[in-house]
């Protein structure tokens, strides 16, 4: 189980500085405590569904996104992780970059 808190709160954590939150900012935006944000991305606490379902609400993410089986493994994942709330224009020119990698790679 411990497992499972540390990744909530290491997803907490990141999915806060991907927009560019401060604890406190965070903390606000849920009409929470500061130290009560701290101490879940700490694993102090353990945040209940209800607060997950909140936090994926200020975060722009889904509720299942903090939980690892959903989670895509290694670089893929990252990337995944990475592009979320970029707006459409940013997504297409990631796209024709990754397609324009791929074929100057194959070329190789």
């Amino acid at each position: 189980m411990a497992q499972v808190t540390e990744f909530v709160a290491a997803r907490i954590r990141e999915f806060r500085k991907l927009r560019k939150l401060s604890q406190a900012e965070l903390a606000k935006r849920m009409e929470t405590a500061t130290n009560t944000v701290s101490r879940w991305e700490t694993y102090v606490y353990t945040p209940s569904i209800s607060d997950i379902e909140e936090l994926a609400s200020v975060l722009e993410v889904e509720a299942i996104d903090f939980f690892p089986e959903r989670n895509p493994a290694g670089k893929a994942g990252e990337l995944l992780i990475a592009v979320r709330g970029l707006d459409e224009k940013d997504l297409e020119e990631l796209i024709r970059y990754a397609h324009f990698r791929r074929a100057t790679s194959v070329a190789r």
